[in-house]
């Protein structure tokens, strides 16, 4: 417990007060701004205790695209990387894939739908604390036959790393936060000019994607959701339930049958990555106050410097084991790595728009039904992430045809990763037909 009580201590000490955007900076100039994004506070102590730095993430990212034998489909089609200017002076690390044809006729000054693939190209999002390098498995095969882009998340990645402000978890704090997100997609979406595209999100990404189809459906021919969090309702909901029944019929069995209830409740323990948690455990009750301090996973690895790149490598090497061989396995862990021990920023989103083990204080559930864009739902067959919610959202939908949900076999949360062949397939037939 006393060295639980100092991480805590120092881990919040170490986190900024965040996690909402503070926009309106959003006039500085853009050279000042990106600086001052991604290299605030840098100092040689920082580096000396962290190892990490702009240079080296990059540096990273090139090894994870290095990697055999993906590297050599890659110089077989039109692949590109670079920095795309959004509003605000920010900038989004993006990787653009697409089939041989499109490198010869954007030589040539064709248009996009001439380029040999589909005219609606893909765009796709990675999950929470991932970066564009995680789709190396993916990018590939997918770009053989669509013209794909891949993106870090603003906050994430190599994309610029906006200072973040706490101010508590009321409507106008979740607003903002979700705006952050989803505009400066419909932003990096114009800067490249594109109309309608396809838009895969994973984990985290899948409920940003999510949102980023209920304000823009218009911009989206499909929406894919590989495993998103915050689909279902998290216990906090029912404890919302149970208190407005309270007060709406404070009858003497009401009040009794709340009270055994609640007796019931005390023997409730909520699913999460690891399996059932004790919601009584002295370790949960820690992670929860954490967690509401806006203290992450990241900053806790930032904190501890040298053990926390062990830490960092040891979680990969578990978390990613399909991932290859060893060396390939050494590098994905720097790359994560580097990843995590950046500035903190887009890290801080989960502790805004999230309860403790990462139940949606929005859920998916109950806005999704609004959406009027074809949606596919896909879980890995191993995992944590329980598709009952997705399921109820097709068997209540008023239009079966816009929802489909599919179970990959082979797979758990990592779908993409631990069964990129299967995952592929997928996608490519999600793909098919899409005007």
């Amino acid at each position: 417990r006393i060295v639980s009580i100092i991480i805590v201590v120092i881990a919040i000490a170490t986190t900024p007060l965040s996690p909402v955007l503070n926009s309106s900076s959003a006039t500085t100039d853009n050279n000042n701004k990106h600086q001052q994004c991604n290299n605030a506070g840098m100092s040689w102590l920082r580096w000396l205790w962290l190892n990490q730095s702009d240079e080296q993430l990059a540096a990273a990212e090139d090894a994870v695209f290095g990697i055999e034998p993906f590297a050599q489909v890659f110089h077989q089609l039109y692949f590109d990387r670079r920095m795309v200017e959004i509003d605000g002076g920010y900038r989004i690390n993006t990787v653009e894939v697409a089939p041989p044809a499109y490198k010869q006729n954007k030589n040539n000054g064709r248009k996009q739908e001439e380029d040999g693939g589909d005219d609606v190209p893909l765009v796709m999002l990675h999950g929470f604390g991932g970066g564009v390098g995680f789709w190396v498995k993916n990018l590939g095969e997918l770009g053989q036959r669509h013209h794909v882009y891949a993106i870090d998340l603003l906050g994430f990645g190599r994309s610029s790393r906006p200072k973040w402000r706490f101010k508590g978890t009321t409507d106008a704090d979740l607003n903002e936060c979700e705006a952050s997100f989803v505009d400066s997609i419909e932003s990096w979406r114009k800067a490249v000019g594109i109309d309608r595209f396809v838009l895969l999100g994973h984990s985290m990404g899948g409920y940003v994607a999510a949102l980023y189809g209920l304000k823009y459906p218009g911009r989206l021919a499909k929406l894919i959701l590989a495993s998103p969090v915050g689909m279902p309702r998290g216990p906090h909901f029912h404890e919302l339930e149970r208190e407005a029944q309270q007060a709406a019929h404070p009858t003497p069995q009401d009040k009794q049958e709340a009270a055994e209830q609640e007796e019931d409740e005390k023997e409730y323990k909520p699913r999460g990555p690891r399996g059932l948690i004790n919601k009584q455990s002295y370790t949960v009750r820690t992670i929860e106050w954490m967690w509401r301090q806006g203290v992450s996973a990241q900053s806790v690895i930032r904190f501890l410097g040298p053990l926390g790149a062990r830490l960092t490598r040891a979680f990969v090497h578990r978390r990613f084991e399909p991932f290859g061989n060893d060396q390939n396995h050494e590098v994905l862990q720097e790359y994560v790595y580097q990843i995590s021990a950046a500035h903190g920023s887009g890290e801080y989103m989960i502790n805004t728009l999230f309860e403790p083990f990462a139940w949606a204080k929005r859920p998916l559930c109950d806005r999704l039904g609004r959406v009027q864009v074809p949606t596919v739902f896909i879980y890995g067959a191993h995992d944590w992430m329980n598709p009952r919610a997705a399921q109820d959202l097709l068997l209540q939908s008023t239009n079966k045809n816009l929802i489909r949900v599919d179970v990959l076999r082979g797979a758990g949360h990592q779908l993409f990763i631990e069964n990129p062949q299967g995952f592929n397939r997928h996608i490519l037939a999600y793909m098919r037909g899409v005007q």
